[in-house]
């Protein structure tokens, strides 16, 4: 079903809780029943609807529509057994479910933090790739966003950036120092290989918080993958600071989407011609690993 866009109101936007900015380096969000939270600025568009939803603008109903435009695209993934949702990279603007019940009118032009759910788009009235169900939306405040947040806000955001290979990478370590209690990571010589992770909710006492993450493994890569498939889990202690909660413990190599860790030896090919072949052949385990 095609669709037109009929009047775009132009605003700039920001994310303030994630992003990396390439392809490969996105941000990485899951589906719901998980709980995301996104900043950015909230605008409107009118689409054409029913009954040709744009094929037939002269007689087609215009629908007008909430929107989160993200200063920075995100990459959101479905689970292996997901066969409602649909995975999407470059995501730049959500349409945002409206209920009737959030004060969506009164929040426009303005940036605004949303915290909800994550669907695909499953009917012709849903005029985005991926939309947000929110559970709360208001304004921004201005808090310093690596820090702001529940223990889980904290912990999904450091496994976005691991999953998105943020740690693999020395320069990228500034996008993760602000979630941590530790000032530098060793040298890391293996990472696991993931289709994604799933965050239970905080176990909150005084000013600690332990949250459990569920990792989709599909291996191990050490110099060579190994492929090695299940459930890992990792228990996250955050303690609470001034600014906000950051993670204590563990320690725990790099846990890197299936996608990241190709392209990022894409990028050592091109780094180092000698070891194109010897590269390609991991990249090609990675790849059939899933299968």
């Amino acid at each position: 079903m095609k669709k037109y866009i009929l009047v775009l109101l132009t605003v700039t936007a920001s994310l303030v809780c994630l992003g990396l900015g390439s392809a490969a380096g996105q941000a990485v969000y899951h589906y719901g029943p998980e709980k995301v939270e996104l900043t950015g600025v909230l605008m409107q568009k009118t689409f054409y609807g029913p009954p040709g939803y744009g094929e037939d603008p002269r007689h087609d109903r215009k629908e007008h529509v909430y929107i989160l435009r993200l200063e920075k695209p995100i990459r959101v993934i479905a689970a292996a057994r997901d066969s409602r949702n649909e995975g999407h990279d470059n995501v730049r603007e959500l349409q945002v479910d409206d209920n009737g019940k959030m004060p969506l009118k009164s929040l426009l032009k303005k940036k605004v933090r949303v915290r909800g759910s994550l669907r695909s788009a499953e009917i012709g009235h849903d005029h985005t790739d991926v939309l947000i169900t929110p559970e709360h939306i208001g304004q921004d405040n201005g808090r310093a966003p690596e820090t702001a947040g529940s223990p889980e806000d904290i912990v999904r955001r450091y496994c976005s950036l691991d999953a998105s290979g943020a740690r693999l990478s020395s320069a990228a370590f500034k996008d993760i120092s602000p979630l941590i209690t530790w000032s530098e990571e060793p040298g890391w010589d293996a990472s696991t290989v993931i289709t994604g992770f799933k965050i239970s909710d905080a176990a909150i006492r005084g000013d600690e918080a332990r949250v459990t993450v569920q990792y989709h493994k599909l291996g191990e890569d050490s110099g060579g993958f190994r492929k090695e498939k299940g459930i890992e889990e990792v228990v996250f202690v955050l303690v609470r600071k001034e600014k906000g909660w950051q993670i204590r413990e563990p320690l725990i190599h790099p846990h890197v989407d299936k996608a990241a860790m190709i392209q990022y030896y894409r990028g050592l090919q091109k780094d180092s011609p000698a070891r194109r072949q010897e590269l390609e052949g991991i990249i090609k385990k990675i790849e059939a690993s899933s299968k």
